[in-house]
């Protein structure tokens, strides 16, 4: 996915709109819980496709809700299988009205820890952010953190945006933030799908880390409204 992700021929006609995963009958529950990548996978995954013997074992189906509790599960032998995964982007989510579910709401509220050292985990901000703040935040995140952040999702109040901006990234790739003007949320949320970064670690980045981001973003925005009245002044 990375090598898709950051090849310019690709992006330039495609961009991300679901991950799918594919869970077989031979992953027993046991060769999950052993398997860093596997569980990987499944817990990024907005579809997981089930042969129909994988299918039949409820400890496989509950194993894979364990690591994701809202990827749709898939029979590999639906006859409108590619609908049914395509089904499952964004896209699809917004046309339905089913953007709380693409954020995995009511889910990741609890316990963040899913399954051999994966983190899962929702964080909802009451207040409009500063767009340059944010983007700040995520790209220095990335680059700290890129390969524990498995997944990261957004739907975010921007001040001075009508509608939410979303943001949809798999680790050290993101996609162009979308706008949503006849959207409306309440609060913003970020959900993370991560390795050994729990929610106690990002919520602390948030609380200090963001307010300097906001302050350089203050601050360049003061520099570049002098400079607007004085070219000698650099920026």
């Amino acid at each position: 996915m990375q090598t898709l992700l950051n090849n310019a021929l690709v992006t330039e006609y495609f961009r991300l709109d679901s991950v799918v995963a594919v869970l077989a009958v031979g992953e027993s529950p046991g060769t999950l819980a052993r398997s860093r990548h596997g569980c990987k996978q499944l817990a990024i995954a907005d579809s997981i496709v089930l042969d129909p013997a994988a299918l039949a074992a409820p400890e496989i189906c509950a194993g894979a809700r364990v690591l994701n509790p809202v990827a749709d599960l898939v029979p590999s032998d639906r006859s409108s299988l590619a609908e049914a995964l395509i089904g499952a982007g964004l896209e699809t989510r917004l046309l339905d009205g089913e953007l709380g579910r693409w954020l995995g709401t009511p889910h990741y509220g609890g316990s963040d820890l899913l399954r051999n050292g994966l983190h899962g985990f929702a964080i909802e901000i009451p207040h409009e952010l500063e767009w340059e703040a944010l983007h700040g935040w995520l790209n220095a995140g990335t680059q700290t953190n890129g390969d524990l952040m498995y997944r990261t999702k957004g739907a975010v109040r921007i001040a001075g945006v009508d509608g939410p901006v979303i943001i949809n990234g798999v680790q050290h790739v993101y996609q162009p933030p979308q706008r949503l003007p006849e959207v409306e949320v309440e609060r913003s949320r970020l959900l993370f799908i991560t390795a050994n970064l729990d929610r106690a670690a990002v919520e602390d980045s948030l609380r200090i880390d963001l307010p300097q981001f906001q302050r350089l973003s203050e601050a360049r925005a003061a520099r570049h409204t002098r400079a607007a009245s004085d070219p000698s002044i650099p920026l």
